[in-house]
């Protein structure tokens, strides 16, 4: 398995990667998933959705992959303390196409989904794990654990960063990052159509002791 900083080709890998990792994942199922008459629109939404996200970090963040026999099965993506996203930064990275049709009359649930993801503000010694992922079929085999300690923490550490912080919406990921030393700093629930969504933040140290 290696461990390297992406790189542009793995944009298409990437979003399938993500994509699979995060199909039934709360914040998405919530606010979205009922919204499309069968799965092909969910499907391209998701496609969408992540490949904008995707390019809009790859500009302003960091993105580290883990790889086997040439295979993406893991993605961390981080963010520094500084980053703002802009509108432009939006538009550059391909999100008119969510506009119309999905966005412009979804509205109010994607506001779901900020109120879902939501952290308090880090610090200025504090990146963001806005995406962390191992693709299905290789999950439960010690990939985002290598990830997280041989490339996520290194990667930020060496950028200058004191801690890493991330936002969870289930108890199994809560539990996952407690195993990997985050601390719960903030919980909280968002209700939508009767159907509960929690969020954790967590936040753990990554300077040297």
């Amino acid at each position: 398995m290696e461990f390297r900083p992406a790189i542009r080709s793995d944009l298409s890998g990437l979003v399938q990667l993500l994509t699979r990792a995060f199909y039934a994942y709360p914040t998405f199922t919530m606010a979205l998933r009922s919204e499309f008459r069968g799965t092909t629109g969910y499907d391209k939404f998701l496609n969408d959705y992540f490949v904008m996200d995707l390019l809009l970090y790859w500009r302003k963040g960091k993105l580290v992959v883990a790889e086997e026999q040439g295979q993406l099965i893991g993605v961390g993506v981080m963010a520094a303390p500084n980053v703002r996203l802009t509108w432009w930064d939006y538009f550059r990275s391909g999100g008119l196409r969510l506009v119309w049709p999905y966005l412009w009359h979804r509205r109010g649930r994607l506001a779901e989904i900020s109120r879902a993801d939501g952290m308090a503000q880090p610090s200025q010694e504090t990146w963001t794990l806005v995406y962390f992922a191992v693709d299905p079929d290789f999950q439960g085999r010690g990939v985002g654990t290598r990830l997280l300690n041989q490339q996520i923490i290194p990667t930020v550490r060496a950028a200058g960063a004191k801690s890493l912080t991330l936002v969870t919406n289930t108890q199994r990921n809560v539990r996952y990052y407690s195993d990997q030393s985050f601390q719960v700093v903030t919980h909280h629930q968002v209700n939508s159509q009767g159907v509960q969504v929690f969020n954790w933040q967590l936040t753990r140290q990554v300077t040297m002791s």
